[in-house]
């Protein structure tokens, strides 16, 4: 494979062979409201949508000569699906259905009788319902969705691939709106403008930015293919000096691998602001194909400020100086848009502490600083007697070694006195230093407020104290095993703000931390934090008693990426729980909340969390709230465990449910040239009805109820036909925790 393949990759290549010659599978112009590999909450969209123009009942047809594989019905997903082998080796999918077309909703209906219930997922023999190009064989709806369309896709065996190059192609004369790109840094010496936050370019910067370490990039972007409707561009890359860094295709993808989505946006700014940025670089645990990198080992990302990278063949090794960016987005018709910005690869200076030391009645102060890059760098040089009211110049002289400067300056000993150093690199690039003479230890204390942030697998803890420090302040973690480990060094972002930070592959447990500050007035603090912490590494199981209420199982295959596992109580009633749930037992925050995971963690509930439960009206649930969801995940087994698989980390609550569902309003519809239409309506608002666990008889027989979430409303399909004359209908709901209800009708057919 050549240089050019290699870099495409063989999804990419597929995509440009010339498509194959299908039907249109839907009665009504090609819209395209949604595109394949577009982001959903837990998965990547497999297929296209095609737009209804809000109208359910539209002819859709079989595409080429095949048979039908598969049928299913759900109140949930894909609600009415059909799934159809085509002779020429694709499975093609619609789904949403609002019914089937003859002989499949016969093949159905006998499924549904014979189960007794509506819900089905039936395998059928190869070659057992034979289908034919242009016949109808379905009528689109909105089952297991909120709005009318037809989702379509195609397959190869387990393999989704995207529609518009098989032959399923929309017009589109609109290129993608790219919005904005994002730079971000990516371990814990990256930075960019000084910082080691994110950066957002709506537009390109008027100057280069300033950034160096390990960088990768993101961009928010959209296409348009239909009015009032947005879908994501199909290609997207970056390059670096002119030469390919990274590309992505949304072209095909395995469904055992469709969860993997979490590791192509940015969650901490999707979970932060709910803005979404395709990652420009691969994860290392992303399986998802048509994600290259021209370089393997940078995988998309950049190490900025390398000296010995100027003479490799290496895009993702860049010397310092300039470097130009380009982000490309384009769509399956080839449009694109771009945007292009420079940065300089430029190092953080380096301060060490002030040195304050007093001699007679004078301070002698030395000043040192380094730069990576090698870079002159002017010190200004300040002291003050109060800070608040302002700072004057210091006059300084130059040490005996570059990048050394000292002062001396007169001091009584006793009133007060504080130094501030700041060194600037021909970018701009600066570090701050601020210290004070020791003073004798004086009763009183000041605040410290210390904050931590986990975010790509790098922990940075932030102290500020109240006053300013005569030194740095000193960090300590505190393992699990009683031990004490210093950490540093810290760098200074604030005439009283301090950070430090580190991989989160480089920790090991810990339960808190430790600061002491000394002011430059004397005064003493020391602050102790609980931040317990189990770091949890890809590819290896273990199990969490960090809370005394709930227990964490992660498999070996649970994680994609090392995370450190955080577990803290919170208020329920933040959750917004609703008129039908009440808290019963723990409600825990487990972080980080952007985890990605590959496998559910099960999560166990110690039974002595939840000693109100025996003999209390109503049942129990374990339930977690995610990203503004809250999800049921288990009611108590055989031996009254509460025992339950999250796909996600979030908040994990015990919950009560003592309301039963309600049916309610029973309706007998006429309907010309057909039975009348039997309904009625269910609701619950606490742990629902699951999957449908609704039961119907008429007369004693059973009839299929097709309960549709969303309205509540479900229809009753009588499984013999009704005479004229006097019914009665019974209709049994129970939820996920064990209530139950019953209702029973009367009605008369004319």
């Amino acid at each position: 494979m050549g240089a050019l393949a290699a870099f495409v990759g063989v999804g990419l290549l597929a995509a440009l062979a010339a498509p194959a010659d299908y039907d249109w599978p839907l009665d009504a112009p090609r819209t395209l409201t949604s595109s394949f590999g577009e982001p959903r909450r837990t998965h990547i969209h497999a297929g296209i949508d095609l737009g209804t123009g809000g109208r359910t009942g539209i002819a859709c047809r079989a595409v080429g000569d095949g048979w039908v594989a598969r049928l299913r019905m759900s109140p949930f997903g894909f609600g009415k699906a059909l799934y159809v082998q085509l002779d020429d080796g694709p499975l093609v999918v619609y789904a949403h259905l609002d019914g089937f077309a003859a002989p499949m909703a016969e093949r159905a209906w006998r499924e549904q009788v014979q189960r007794g219930r509506y819900t089905f997922d039936v395998q059928l023999p190869a070659q057992e319902i034979r289908v034919q190009r242009g016949q109808i064989v379905a009528w689109s709806g909105d089952t297991g969705v909120g709005y009318p369309h037809l989702h379509f896709e195609v397959r190869d065996g387990d393999v989704a691939t995207n529609p518009q190059n098989r032959g399923f192609a929309v017009d589109d004369a609109v290129p993608p709106t790219l919005q904005a790109v994002e730079i971000l840094p990516l371990d814990a010496q990256a930075h960019v403008e000084g910082g080691s936050e994110p950066v957002v370019l709506e537009a390109p910067p008027v100057r280069p930015l300033r950034a160096a370490g390990r960088l990768g990039f993101a961009v928010r972007a959209f296409d348009r293919a239909a009015p009032g409707h947005q879908q994501v561009p199909y290609r997207y890359e970056v390059r670096v000096d002119g030469r390919p860094l990274f590309r992505a295709v949304h072209e095909r993808f395995d469904y055992a691998d469709n969860h993997q989505i979490v590791l192509d946006y940015d969650q901490e700014e999707l979970w932060r602001h709910d803005r979404r940025y395709f990652l420009l670089f691969a994860r290392a645990s992303s399986r998802l194909p048509g994600r290259e990198a021209a370089a393997a080992a940078g995988r998309g990302q950049v190490i900025a400020g390398i000296p010995e990278a100027a003479g490799l063949d290496d895009p993702s090794l860049l010397a310092p100086g300039a470097h130009e960016v380009e982000v490309e987005v384009a769509d399956v018709a080839g449009q694109s848009r771009q945007m292009r910005f420079s940065f300089l690869a430029s190092s953080v200076p380096q301060l060490e502490p002030l040195q304050v030391q007093v001699v007679g009645d004078s301070v002698q102060l030395g000043v040192t600083a380094s730069d990576a890059d090698g870079d002159s760098l002017e010190l200004r040089l300040q002291q003050s007697r109060d800070p608040q009211s302002g700072w004057t110049t210091l006059p300084w002289r130059a040490g005996e070694r570059r990048h050394t400067w000292r002062a001396a300056i007169a001091w009584d000993g006793k009133s007060p006195l504080v130094f501030r150093a700041r060194v600037t690199d021909p970018s701009g690039l600066q570090a701050l230093a601020t210290g004070a003479p020791a003073r004798p230890e004086r009763q009183g204390k000041f605040a410290l407020r210390v904050t931590n942030q986990w975010r790509y697998g790098l922990l940075e803890i932030g102290i500020e104290p109240e006053a300013i420090l005569s030194a740095p302040p000193r960090l300590a973690l505190l393992a699990n095993n009683g031990k004490r480990r210093e950490v540093g060094p810290l760098r200074q972002t604030g005439d009283k703000r301090y950070a430090w930070s580190a991989a989160v592959e480089d920790l090991e447990d810990f339960d808190g931390l430790v600061v002491e500050a000394t002011a430059s007035d004397g005064r003493r603090a020391i602050l102790q934090e609980e931040l317990q912490a189990r770091i949890l590494r890809r590819g290896r199981a273990r199990r969490i008693d960090l809370h005394p209420s709930l227990r964490f199982e992660f498999e070996r295959q649970t994680l994609l990426e090392t995370i450190a596992l955080r577990l803290r109580d919170t208020d329920p009633a933040a959750l917004g729980l609703g008129p039908e749930l009440r808290p019963a037992g723990p409600c825990v925050v487990a972080e980080p909340r952007t985890a990605a995971l590959d496998a559910p963690v099960r999560v166990h509930v110690v039974p002595a969390a939840t000693p109100a439960a025996a003999g209390a009206q109503g049942g129990i649930g374990l339930f977690v709230w995610e990203r503004g969801q809250l999800t049921f995940l288990a009611a108590p087994n055989e031996a009254g465990e509460l025992v339950g698989e999250s796909s996600a980390l979030g908040i994990f609550a015990v919950l009560r449910d003592s309301t039963p569902p309600v049916l309610r309003d029973f309706r007998c519809l006429p309907r010309r040239g057909a039975p009348p239409q039997l309904q009625c309506f269910v609701a619950d608002a606490g742990s629902d009805l699951g999957d449908g666990d609704l039961q119907a008889h008429i007369d004693g027989v059973v009839a299929i109820p097709e309960w549709d979430p969303e309205s509540g409303r479900v229809r009753l399909h009588p499984t013999r036909p009704l005479a004229a004359g006097a019914h009665r209908l019974v209709m049994r709901a129970e939820d996920r925790v064990g209530n139950q209800s019953e209702r029973s009708w009367e009605f008369t057919l004319p």
